[in-house]
Order: structure tokens, then C-alpha cells, then sequence
């Protein structure tokens, strides 16, 4: 897998789940773009400014994210790419940035 491929996967990810408020995602892509066990990790900031992770299989991140996109607009948008490939595996760090307008 190329540095390129894993931009347009993460473009793809991005753009299925972004939209206005009430918008249906597309969650069938959405899944597609993970293998089989993967996950993605979430930063969060806490309340004294530490950060705090959040491991999200594809369905508890539309199970715990699907009830704020029904209220409200919401846009991601990829800022930063970085990709390690091994073999026949790679790993991406993809940095964002997020939008309600």
C-alpha cells in the first residue's frame, strides 16, 4: 500500500462521514475502509489539559457519533498525512481538523 493510497482511503473516510445536520453517512463505506480488527484513536483534551485516548472500532464510532451528526453539521477534513509501510501492512497517522460549518 502507497502513501497515496492511504491519502485517498483517508480523503474516503473524511467525506463519508461529513455533512450537514441530519444528513444520513455513508456507514457502508465507512466500514469498508478498515480491515478486519482495526481501529481507530481518538485524542481527546481533558478538562486540566492532558490528553485523553479513545479507541473506536468502526461500529462504535457510528453507535457513539451517529446521535451528534444528527443534530449538527459536521466536517472533517484531513491537514496532515503520515504513512508507515511495511511489507504488506502500513500504518497512517492522519491529522484533522473538524468544522461545524
Amino acid at each position: 500500500m502507497s502513501a497515496t493510497e492511504t491519502s485517498e482511503i483517508a480523503r474516503a473516510l473524511y467525506a463519508c462521514i461529513s455533512g450537514p445536520a441530519g444528513a444520513p453517512r455513508n456507514w457502508e463505506l465507512h466500514d469498508s475502509l478498515f480491515a478486519p480488527g482495526s481501529h481507530s484513536y481518538v485524542l481527546h483534551r481533558t478538562a486540566d489539559g492532558n490528553r485523553e485516548g479513545e479507541v473506536l472500532t468502526p461500529a462504535k464510532y457510528r453507535s457513539t457519533r451517529q446521535p451528534y451528526f444528527h443534530a449538527n453539521d459536521f466536517y472533517e477534513v484531513e491537514i496532515a498525512h503520515h504513512v508507515i509501510v511495511r511489507g504488506d501492512s502500513g500504518q497512517a497517522f492522519s491529522e484533522y481538523e473538524s468544522r461545524r460549518t
